[in-house]
C-alpha cells in the first residue's frame, strides 16, 4: 500500500503564519491552503459520514473540499439573506458540519451561533432568543422540537438539510469576501449553562486567534502528529484546535460519539498520537477495560474546559508512550488545559506524567502572556493558600457576553475577568482549583469546597468511579449539609456497603486531611448525576432534585 504524502507543516512556516498580522479566526483557511504541502490529500477523517445538500458524501476531507464545501455553504446562506453581522443558530448532531458552517458564515462577516446538539431544546430556544438570531439552521433529529419554539421569535430561515437537498449549485448566488478588522465579531459560543440559560459568550477575529497563534509560534509538541479531537465540534475550544490543526498540517479524526467505549474503540483503529478531549469522556474510558483496546499510538492526551481528576489521569498516562532520550519508553503525557468559552483558550497549563506528582485539582501554572491572580471579594490580591475568585487577563479573553452589558461588566473585578472559579496559588505560583462559585456549600461550620472535596474521595477511594458533591438542605433542620453522590465500580470493596457505611468510611478520611466532613452520602446509577452539554455536572438540578439511589444503596 502507497504511504500517505505528509501534510505537515514545516515550524518554519508555522513562525511566519504566527507572524502575520492580517492571518485571524475569520480567514484561516485560506492561509491553511497557502502552506498546505498538498491541498488535495485528506486531512479531517469522519467518524460519521458527511451528506450535502447537493447530494455528495464524504468520509475524509482534503483542505481543497473543505474550502469548496465552505463556499458552496456560503452561496447558500447569501441566498437565504443572511447578511454582514447577523447572528445565525446552528444547532445539529455532532460532526465536521459546525465547522463548515462556521466557514461559510464567516465568509459573509456574518456571525455562527454553534450550539451543541445535546442542549435541551427547551434552553437552546432560549438562548437563540436572548442572542436574537437572524435565522436557524439545523437538522432532522432536532427540527420537531426545536421549530414551535422559536418560530415566534425567528424573523429569518429556519431550515433543516432536507428542506433545501436538491437545490442546485448553479442556482445559489455569488458573494463577495469579507475582509475583517481585529474586532470583528465572528462566532458567538455559549457557556456550559451550569447555573441556568447559557450565557453567549462573544468572539472576535483577532482576540479568538490569539491562543492559535501562540501556538504557532512555538515548535510543534512532540506528539501532536495526529490527532483524535473527541471535543463538542459546536464548541470554540474544537473550532480553535482544528484551526490550529489545519494550518499545522495535521491530520484529525473528527469523532460524533464522545462516549468512553466509541473513543477507545476511534483510538485503536485511527492510531491518533494526541487525543483531545472534555473530561466525561476520561471519565467513562477509565470505566471500561482499557487493556482490550491498542492505545499504544498515544503519546499525549489533551484536557479542556475543567480540571480532570487524578484517579482518571493516572488511568490514562499508564498507556501509550512517551519519549526519552530519543527512545519509547512506557507511560503517556496527560496535559490538563483549563479553560472556558470566555477565555477563548486554555490559559493554563499542567503536565501530568508517571514520574509527576502535582495533583489535587492542580491546573498547573497560567502561560506565559496570561496575568492570573487569586481576588478577594473587594478585588484585592490575596496572598499563598487562600482560597478566592480566579481572575484573569489575557488577550484571548472575550470582550463581553452578546446582548448583556450588565453581565459583561459584572464579570470584571480590578480590570479582572472573573472566571467563575474559587482557587488558591502556592508559593510557586501553581494555582489549584476547588470549586465553581456558585457551587459552594455554606454549612453551618463553614464552606465547603465540591469539586475539592471529590477529587480527594477519588483518589483515596480508587473503588469510587466518579461523584459529585453538593449542598442541600435538611429537612429537619433547614440548614444546608453536603452531600455526596458516588458510583462504585460493581464488584470493588465498596459495593454492598449501606450508606452509612460509606459516610463513616468517607468522613473518617476527610477528618484525617483536615478537611469539612459530608452530611450524607448516596451509591447512585450513573444517570443520577445529570451532566451538562460539555459534562459538566449540573449541580443546581442536584441541589433540587429528590435523591435516586441504586438497588444496593436503598436495601
Amino acid at each position: 500500500m502507497t504511504a500517505m504524502p505528509s501534510t505537515l507543516v514545516a515550524d518554519e512556516l508555522r513562525l511566519q503564519l504566527a507572524k502575520d498580522p492580517v492571518l485571524g479566526a475569520g480567514n484561516f483557511l485560506d492561509w491553511a491552503l497557502k502552506v498546505s504541502p498538498d491541498p488535495r490529500v485528506p486531512i479531517l477523517h469522519l467518524e460519521r459520514e458527511l451528506k450535502t445538500f447537493t447530494g455528495e458524501k464524504f468520509q475524509q476531507l482534503s483542505l481543497e473540499q473543505l474550502a469548496r464545501l465552505a463556499h458552496l455553504y456560503a452561496r447558500l446562506y447569501k441566498k437565504l439573506g443572511v447578511r454582514t453581522a447577523d447572528p445565525v443558530f446552528v444547532y445539529l448532531d455532532d460532526g465536521v458540519e459546525y465547522l463548515i458552517h462556521y466557514l461559510a458564515l464567516t465568509h459573509l462577516g456574518a456571525i455562527g451561533v454553534l450550539t451543541n446538539g445535546n442542549m435541551e431544546p427547551r434552553i437552546a430556544a432560549a438562548h437563540a432568543r436572548n442572542v436574537g438570531v437572524a435565522g436557524v439552521f439545523t437538522d432532522a433529529s432536532h427540527i420537531q422540537a426545536l421549530r414551535p419554539l422559536v418560530q415566534e421569535s425567528v424573523s429569518g430561515f429556519i431550515v433543516t438539510e432536507a428542506d433545501i437537498r436538491g437545490t442546485q449549485e448553479a442556482s445559489l448566488p455569488t458573494y463577495r469576501r469579507h475582509e475583517f478588522s481585529a474586532d470583528d465579531p465572528i462566532m458567538i459560543a455559549h457557556s456550559s449553562g451550569t447555573t441556568g440559560i447559557p450565557k453567549a459568550v462573544l468572539l472576535q477575529h483577532e482576540r479568538f486567534f490569539h491562543g492559535v497563534r501562540y501556538r504557532l509560534g512555538v515548535p510543534r509538541v512532540t506528539g501532536g502528529e495526529r490527532i483524535l479531537s473527541s471535543l463538542p465540534h459546536s464548541h470554540n475550544c474544537a473550532i480553535a484546535y482544528l484551526m490550529l490543526a489545519l494550518l499545522s498540517g495535521t491530520p484529525v479524526y473528527i469523532a460524533s460519539d464522545h462516549s468512553g467505549r466509541a473513543v477507545l474503540r476511534q483510538i485503536d483503529t485511527f492510531k491518533p498520537s494526541m487525543v483531545v478531549s472534555f473530561p466525561q469522556t476520561y471519565v467513562e474510558m477509565t470505566e471500561c477495560e482499557m487493556d482490550a483496546f491498542d492505545l499504544s499510538s498515544v503519546n499525549l492526551w489533551f484536557n479542556g474546559g475543567d480540571a480532570a481528576h487524578e484517579s482518571h489521569i493516572r488511568a490514562l498516562i499508564r498507556h501509550g508512550f512517551h519519549e526519552q532520550n530519543g527512545q519509547r519508553q512506557p507511560g503517556s503525557v496527560f496535559i490538563d488545559g483549563m479553560g472556558s468559552s470566555e477565555m477563548g483558550f486554555s490559559l493554563f497549563r499542567h503536565v501530568h506524567t508517571l514520574k509527576t506528582n502535582h495533583y489535587n485539582r492542580c491546573v498547573g501554572r497560567p502561560l506565559e502572556w496570561v496575568d492570573a491572580q487569586i481576588l478577594s471579594e473587594e478585588g484585592d490580591k490575596l496572598p499563598p493558600f487562600q482560597v478566592g475568585r480566579l481572575g484573569v487577563k489575557a488577550h484571548s479573553v472575550t470582550t463581553g457576553y452578546w446582548n448583556n452589558s450588565q453581565l459583561t461588566y459584572r464579570s470584571r473585578l480590578s480590570g479582572y475577568f472573573l472566571t467563575g472559579d474559587l482557587a488558591y496559588r502556592d508559593e510557586e505560583g501553581r494555582i489549584y482549583h476547588v470549586d465553581r462559585t456558585p457551587d459552594v456549600i455554606l454549612t453551618p461550620s463553614g464552606p465547603v469546597y465540591g469539586l475539592q472535596t471529590e477529587e480527594f474521595l477519588l483518589s483515596r477511594f480508587p473503588a469510587i468511579a466518579d461523584c459529585a458533591v453538593f449542598g442541600r438542605e435538611d429537612g429537619a433542620t433547614g440548614a444546608i449539609r453536603a452531600v455526596a453522590y458516588v458510583r462504585i465500580r460493581p464488584g470493588s470493596d465498596l459495593s454492598g456497603h449501606d450508606t452509612s457505611e460509606l459516610a463513616g468510611r468517607f468522613n473518617q478520611e476527610l477528618s484525617r486531611a483536615g478537611l469539612p466532613t459530608l452530611g450524607g452520602v448516596l451509591a447512585v446509577d450513573v444517570d443520577a448525576i445529570p451532566l451538562g452539554t460539555t459534562g459538566k455536572v449540573l449541580k443546581r438540578i442536584l441541589r433540587m432534585n429528590e435523591p435516586r439511589p441504586t438497588r444496593q444503596s436503598a436495601a
